[in-house]
């Protein structure tokens, strides 16, 4: 039997087949045997660049200097390069970043949370980290289109979103179950939009997530049909 507050098993499962299947594609992408047309730092000073641009014409000359990593990052590779060590080693840096005593971050796959895009960054070192020690049983260019990834800006993403390892699978999951219509899904990807009624039932820090007293979201809204 099901809790009044859970997401449909139906409508769930979907909901983590499509982020399976995408991660995967992204895993597929990482794994690009081509040479990207950008340098390893080149890339990481755009990201740091994204972080820190204000206004959309900012954003959009931007993307325009990554326009031909963008061309790059649409090319696959052989999801077969990745060894199973190398994705736990992935996965813990996920555990290390987002889960803990208390659980999980209260800030995963929240938008314009700084709480979450300060895990993302420590998590976007960490992986890294393990791709430079773990060069000989990586891809060959992983460090440079994880770093393309990580600029979510560029991804078509509202906020920061770590490589669909199991653990990250599996904390969509329990989320979903926690959570009456706690995942949306807008332009193929998952946007957590707490209401009245999870945040009566959770420790969510209004002001973090910036709520309003009558529990309805400060700002733009994200309808979910």
């Amino acid at each position: 039997m099901s809790h009044a507050g859970d997401v449909a098993p139906d409508h769930r499962m979907q909901i983590c087949t499509e982020f399976l299947i995408s991660s995967i594609e992204v895993l597929e992408k990482l794994a690009n045997e081509k040479k990207p047309p950008m340098r390893l730092e080149a890339i990481k000073r755009k990201r740091a660049e994204f972080l820190a641009a204000k206004g959309n014409t900012k954003a959009s000359e931007l993307r325009t200097t990554l326009a031909l990593m963008a061309t790059a990052f649409r090319g696959r590779g052989n999801v077969r390069l990745w060894d199973y060590r190398l994705l736990e080693k992935l996965d813990k840096c996920f555990k290390d970043n987002y889960d803990g005593p208390a659980g999980l971050a209260r800030s995963l796959f929240f938008p314009e949370s700084a709480d979450n895009q300060n895990r993302f960054s420590s998590y976007c070192v960490d992986i890294d980290r393990v791709f430079q020690e773990n060069s000989a049983i990586a891809p060959p260019y992983a460090r440079e289109y994880f770093a393309f990834y990580s600029i979510w800006q560029m991804q078509g993403l509202q906020f920061p979103l770590p490589l669909g390892t199991a653990s990250v699978i599996d904390a969509l999951d329990k989320l979903l179950t926690k959570y009456r219509h706690g995942v949306c899904e807008v332009r193929s990807i998952f946007i957590m939009h707490y209401n009245a009624d999870m945040l009566a039932g959770s420790h969510l820090d209004r002001a973090m997530h910036n709520v309003a007293p009558n529990g309805q979201l400060e700002g733009e809204s994200i309808s979910c049909q």
